[in-house]
């Protein structure tokens, strides 16, 4: 049998057919596999005040565990926010950077706002998700059902 090296199976001559796969590779490397992922609000999963007091709880003994977002202005987290919360803002999520270790190590991230229906509790949620965070939950109920629980919050300088 005899090969012809001056054209592959489809017509195009070896030279070509090697550049359009490098094109291909070179184009998910940079754009395919990272960036922003569709995420719309039926994809939100929630917590309950349960689930976030138990999460909460074993935190202490475990680094890893949780990380707690607190998506309400920085004025209103330092008044009073859940144990653990850091003060986190929907537009501090790049997802065309990718995740952040430093988050993505943990095995839940739960944000909450104000209340149950929060618009920048549930922006926060999608950013993350967008960004390919795993196991992120919107706390369903927020400050406001945990201090109806009577739960402690705790104020920062």
């Amino acid at each position: 049998m005899r090969h012809n090296l001056t054209q592959t199976k489809n017509g195009r001559p070896p030279a070509l057919a090697a550049a359009a796969v490098l094109m291909a590779v070179l184009t998910l490397a940079l754009h395919g596999c990272s960036g922003c992922k569709k995420i719309d609000e039926r994809d939100l999963e929630y917590a309950s005040i349960s689930d976030v007091q138990r999460l909460v709880a074993r935190a202490a003994d475990e680094k890893k565990l949780l990380i707690l977002f607190d998506a309400r202005p920085e004025g209103e987290y330092r008044a009073a926010h859940l144990p653990g919360a850091r003060n986190f803002r929907p537009q501090q999520v790049d997802c065309e950077l990718g995740t952040d270790p430093a988050i993505s190590r943990h095995d839940h991230i739960i944000v909450y706002g104000q209340h149950s229906n929060s618009a920048t509790a549930k922006a926060l949620a999608k950013r993350l998700m967008a960004a390919r965070y795993k196991n992120v939950r919107l706390f369903d109920g927020g400050v406001n059902a945990w201090k109806q629980a009577g739960l402690s919050l705790y104020a920062s300088d």
